[in-house]
């Protein structure tokens, strides 16, 4: 059985993509000279960036600077220091390594020693060994903690331990044997948290469904860093497709009252829907929402009351809920049948959001065209649907029966 179509819907397209960075070590070298940048005895060393636009190198877990901000200045190795602007590197025009934010370049000298210069050749031209691209070719990538006592900070790269330096996670005094980092670089306040990884080792399962939660209260991130962090494990912000599932994240965060990040967004284009493409049919928010609102495009979920979903702008610092594996639950009967492009199912029916502006008689006739009639609004659930696929694009008045 075909379900009845009604004259009110919106397509929705997701494009999925992710962009794979390449933060592995490099060697920097001046073709100019045939000097390396930074040298151990006769050896070319690798450097990486690391936290706050800094090269760190490798072997002897220092970080590159400068001695001073003028012509001249020695460029060499020191102990890390987050806060020092000598530090801090910047790549300029492809090729060239330049103090952020200053006009002075590293320089490649015949001498092979390393100092900064306000003029630019060929001595200061640095590439990665075996290509022609520069420094920033490669990239670094910043991991959010979790668990721990840093509320989601990212690691501080390197960072010092009972007096000796870690340039990434490690299991040393860790009782689970769980890799973690520091997140500032002395480790004064003993602030440190795990690093993420692909294991499900401590994420709650879902025995019925086979899906693994992981549930983030006590961590405050934007909503664009929650979904980074779920990434980092091979996952994605939780969405919440049926009750069923909500009754599960329910039981998952206990009492009290939490707002937490969900995979639920919208655009102008496509309106609300989950970001790991699942169906968006299960509806669930708190009264007046979503907010009509411009920037208000991300959802959390409200622990207390009803665990409804709210809108709000993606920069609140929150905590979030993250989710993996499983499969997708069987939909509804309601929601048996096909409807075609691009035309939408929900509650036994097909909808499509027509954007083009017509008189109330007009847009009838339309829909009576395509084999339906304008959307009849019955209950609450069918205002939020609707509202969901307006989305924030240019339409003002949508005509109903």
């Amino acid at each position: 059985m075909l379900p009845q179509r009604t004259g009110l819907a919106a397509f929705m397209l997701l494009m999925l993509g992710t962009t794979l960075a390449n933060d592995s070590p490099f060697v920097l070298i001046n073709k100019a000279t045939g000097f390396c940048l930074v040298k151990r005895s006769i050896r070319c060393t690798d450097v990486r960036w690391t936290t706050g636009n800094r090269l760190f190198v490798t072997s002897t877990k220092k970080c590159l600077g400068a001695q001073g901000k003028s012509v001249g200045s020695e460029v060499s190795q020191y102990d890390c220091n987050e806060k020092s602007d000598l530090q801090r590197w910047e790549c300029k025009n492809g090729t060239l390594l330049a103090l952020k934010d200053q006009p002075f370049y590293i320089e490649v000298k015949a001498d092979e020693s390393i100092a900064l210069s306000k003029t630019v050749g060929p001595n200061n031209h640095l590439t990665i060994t075996g290509t022609s691209s520069g420094a920033c070719a490669r990239t670094h990538r910043e991991m959010y903690t979790i668990g721990g006592n840093s509320f989601g900070k990212v690691c501080m790269f390197p960072f010092m331990y009972k007096d000796r330096w870690y340039g990434d996670c490690t299991t040393f005094d860790s009782k689970e044997k769980r890799n973690w980092c520091a997140t500032e670089t002395k480790y004064e306040h003993e602030r440190w948290g795990y690093c993420p990884t692909s294991s499900t080792e401590h994420w709650n399962r879902n025995i019925v469904t086979g899906a693994y939660y992981q549930v983030n209260m006590l961590s405050a991130l934007t909503w664009v860093e929650a979904d980074t962090s779920c990434k980092q494990q091979a996952a994605s912000l939780v969405s919440i497709v049926d009750p069923v599932e909500k009754a599960f994240i329910t039981g998952l965060t206990g009492t009290g009252r939490n707002k937490l990040w969900i995979g639920l967004v919208s655009n102008s284009e496509h309106g609300w829907h989950w970001t790991d493409g699942k169906p968006f049919r299960y509806l669930k928010w708190d009264a007046g929402h979503p907010l009509p609102h411009p920037g208000h495009n991300c959802a959390l979920l409200d622990t207390a009351g009803q665990f409804s979903w709210q809108s709000s702008s993606c920069t609140k610092k929150l905590g979030y809920i993250c989710y993996k594996g499983g499969t997708l639950p069987s939909p509804p009967q309601i929601e048996e049948g096909f409807c075609s492009n691009p035309w939408v199912p929900y509650n036994g029916h097909c909808f499509h959001l027509q954007r083009n502006a017509k008189s109330w008689p007009d847009a009838q006739r339309e829909c009576r065209k395509e084999g339906g009639d304008l959307i009849n609004i019955q209950n609450v659930e069918d205002q939020s649907f609707v509202i969901s696929q307006l989305g924030y694009g240019m339409i003002r008045n949508v005509h109903i029966l």
